[in-house]
């Protein structure tokens, strides 16, 4: 089932629908209203968010680094313990990669709402108060003047560094297994790289795919709780 489509120049239209004339500016100074705190809401939740996922992966990061500053692998005569040790290191960084990666999805979501009341907020604006958040100072586009301002966008950055500390975990995960059990000159340690490498972009894949589709279903599905709602074209 496709979903209803609309473009910018329906949406007050749209909007006041079914609502008398009369009480169509009251309900428009009220969308405008609510679209403002959502929006100021969503931005919140996202950062609390980031918090939350910096402190787990420095956590883990912190953990990683302890175990393998220490005397947590040496002095060890059991062999057996010694490669229950090393797997619970290697676990402890995938841990961290799944963390990273839930952080980047989670970046990456955060990101859909916060857009959505944005367009809100930039399509009720002109009709209540003027283009007041379409009116913006003239940035400053000298990148090389290092004390000055510059039009970097903050969750943008938030979400670059999101998707290089997963990267950086598939690649502590791969040069850890790689040294931990002295495979540096077997064959197999590059077939391990490889199937390592392949299970991350396989399981970053799935989330992605599983979330598209689970998206499309949840509202675009006849007789779901969203009840087909009406999209807003903004390319």
């Amino acid at each position: 089932m496709q979903p209803n489509l609309i473009q910018q120049e329906e949406y007050i239209n749209h909007l006041l629908k079914n609502i008398p004339r009369e009480k169509q500016p009251e309900v428009l100074k009220e969308a405008y209203k609510n679209a403002l705190d959502t929006r100021k809401f969503e931005i919140d939740l996202y950062w609390r968010r980031a918090t939350y996922f910096w402190a787990f992966i420095a956590a883990i990061f912190v953990a990683t680094y302890s175990m393998l500053n220490s005397n947590f692998l040496l002095n060890e005569k059991d062999p057996s313990i010694t490669i229950l040790k090393k797997m619970l290191i290697i676990s402890i960084v995938l841990l961290g990669y799944l963390f990273s990666l839930g952080w980047y999805f989670v970046n990456r979501g955060s990101k859909v709402w916060q857009k959505n009341w944005e367009t809100h907020i930039d399509l009720l604006e002109n009709t209540l108060n003027g283009p007041l958040f379409k009116t913006l100072i003239k940035p400053n586009l000298n990148f090389w003047s290092l004390n000055s301002y510059y039009p970097f966008s903050v969750s943008k950055v938030n979400q670059f560094l999101s998707l290089c500390v997963t990267i950086f975990w598939v690649l502590l995960m791969n040069i850890l297994i790689i040294f931990l059990f002295n495979l540096q000159k077997e064959f197999c340690c590059w077939m391990l790289s490889i199937l390592i490498t392949s299970f991350t972009l396989f399981l970053f894949g799935f989330i992605f795919y599983k979330q598209t589709v689970s998206f499309m279903h949840k509202h675009w599905k006849k007789g779901s709780a969203y009840k087909n709602p009406t999209y807003i074209n903004i390319n």
